[in-house]
């Protein structure tokens, strides 16, 4: 019955799971419901009397938003990307059960008793164990993928196997492009457009710097990344991360995921700082989230010097201050992947809670200005972002000006 592609429905995905796998009973009662709210996928929790459950991901031929066509093998560099990260860091993505190149379908693992983090972030929450978790994430599955530690025959395979031109294209108009040239789509307060327009849109050495971080995007194939990391796609639990939505998964910029990290934790800390009430009330969240950006960009430092110390195999690389060289690089690269995603939550189509939420323009405006603010600085400046605390000073001194 699903031997070739067919757009499932929730009525459909019972008798697909059905058909395909054997984890329910042949007169057990189970029961589909639409989950996903994204621009490019369906997605279908199926849950059977006894409570278990798996989730069904479609890719679709279109984005809903706009119709345009789209390629349905991001589908198969997903599961193929969560496959090959279940085993660099186990526990730390779902577990894909079954992939289906015919329907274009991934069965995975449910999370549905985890929360995605962005939503505890919104309320303030606080996670102890982020940065060890995150770090760790990043490390175990992006290095081994490395040409410092791959065989350089099977890491240029592997460049082959997770070539991804659309998803890639989505990137680089949504946050490299778009942002900083005045797209129609680009949307903030009405107070604020004239400061994006002097900020971004008409100071050329910002658009340099873009265009400098957009090349390197388009053409350094260092390590299979994730593409799309940020506290949305983080499924979290007391001291467990789960990493989902790897649809943008290709060879790219290691710096680009670490940057899109540290850039989702400004968010929330941005939020605090502008809600008077909040910030009054939430004193232990700014203690962790400083904390936190701090240990994020220190720990990932610290954790692939010592990583590639112990697993590099490339000739050359074991030269002397190699190691140092290949780890200020990516951070330099993270350092600007902070402000372009920064901006691009701001400034462009893709908005984030942790702002759009705030109800008082007045407020919001001030928001927008102190992450325009220091996402620039992080642009323009990621040369000298080394450690955490560099990320924290420019933001405490953005931060003082505007409250």
């Amino acid at each position: 019955m699903f031997s070739k592609y067919r757009k499932l429905n929730e009525t459909d995905s019972i008798k697909y799971v059905r058909e395909k796998m054997d984890i329910f009973g042949i007169d057990e009662e189970i029961k589909s419901e639409e989950v996903g709210n994204g621009n490019i996928n369906y997605i279908y929790r199926i849950v059977g009397e006894d409570r278990s459950s798996v989730i069904v991901k479609q890719a679709d031929k279109k984005l809903r938003s706009s119709g345009r066509d789209l390629d349905r093998d991001r589908i198969r560099i997903e599961a193929e990307t969560l496959i090959l990260e279940e085993k660099l860091a186990p526990g730390m993505v779902p577990k894909v059960y079954f992939y289906d190149s015919d329907m274009s379908c991934i069965v995975m693992e449910d999370l549905s008793d985890y929360e995605i983090m962005r939503d505890t972030l919104v309320n303030y929450n606080v996670w102890e164990r982020f940065s060890e978790n995150i770090t760790d994430f990043l490390v175990k599955t992006t290095l081994p993928t490395t040409d410092v530690v791959l065989d350089q025959m099977e890491k240029k395979n592997r460049v082959k196997q997770f070539i991804n031109p659309e998803m890639c294209d989505i990137s680089e108009k949504l946050v490299f492009s778009q942002p900083f040239k005045g797209h129609k789509e680009n949307k903030v307060t009405l107070e604020n457009q004239k400061f994006v327009e002097d900020m971004l849109y008409s100071d050329e050495n910002v658009n340099l710097e873009v265009a400098k971080l957009k090349y390197e995007f388009m053409t350094n194939a260092q390590a299979l990344i994730h593409g799309d990391l940020h506290t949305g796609s983080i499924f979290i639990k007391e001291d467990i991360i789960k990493i989902i939505d790897s649809e943008f998964a290709f060879y790219g910029p290691i710096g680009y995921d670490v940057g899109n990290i540290i850039a989702n934790l400004f968010f929330p800390y941005i939020r605090l700082m502008v809600l008077k009430e909040d910030y009054k009330n939430n004193k232990d969240f700014e203690l962790w989230i400083r904390k936190t950006i701090e240990e994020v960009v220190d720990k990932f430092q610290e954790k692939s010097l010592d990583y590639i110390e112990e697993n590099k195999k490339e000739k050359m690389s074991q030269t002397e201050n190699f190691s140092k060289w290949y780890v200020d690089q990516i951070m330099t690269y993270a350092a600007g992947t902070t402000g372009l995603e920064i901006i691009r939550r701001i400034v462009g189509s893709a908005k984030v809670d942790d702002v759009e939420s705030i109800k008082n323009d007045e407020v919001k405006a001030k928001a927008e200005r102190i992450a325009v603010k220091i996402a620039k600085k992080f642009i323009l400046n990621r040369q000298e972002l080394s450690r955490g605390k560099d990320y924290l000073n420019i933001f405490d001194k953005v931060v003082d000006k505007e409250l």
